[in-house]
């Protein structure tokens, strides 16, 4: 099954930096608290520093939060292909039709059929979810394979 997605492994840089980059507040705000338990078990920190740190980890998963739905619209760049243009436009993907219709359907799976419909009032997950559902059930973009 792997081997199916090996495409993702091949990307370009620039697209790996636009696919991964919104996650950097994520990691930030996951270091900063394995930082203040590793230090509090250690005994290198103090509790009140501890809890006076956590106020820059909380807003750090609050922008993370936040950002997801923006994050999953810049990860979708990284599913079109940019040499092969239409015009002066990039029309095509890098994946294949059935390669779209399997990650489409685990979407589906993963966050229910709710995934597609209205996102409106969706939670920050369910609505990264849909924007990457409705990217790849767009007829604005055609697969790697169609002719």
């Amino acid at each position: 099954m792997l081997d199916d997605y090996e495409w993702l492994f091949s990307w370009p840089w620039e697209q790996k930096q636009i696919a991964t980059g919104g996650s950097s507040v994520l990691t930030r705000a996951v270091e900063g608290v394995e930082n203040g338990l590793r230090d509090l078990q250690r005994g290198t920190s103090d509790l009140a520093s501890v809890i006076s740190n956590n106020s820059k980890v909380i807003a750090d998963f609050e922008q993370a939060w936040r950002l997801l739905g923006d994050t999953a619209a810049f990860s979708t760049y990284a599913l079109v292909d940019t040499e092969r243009l239409v015009g002066d436009s990039p029309r095509y993907l890098t994946i294949t039709t059935a390669q779209r219709r399997d990650l489409s359907a685990q979407i589906v799976d993963l966050f229910d059929p709710e995934v597609r419909g209205d996102p409106v009032g969706m939670r920050p997950t369910t609505f990264a979810a849909h924007v990457i559902w409705d990217f790849l059930n767009s007829d604005g973009w055609l697969s790697s394979d169609a002719r």
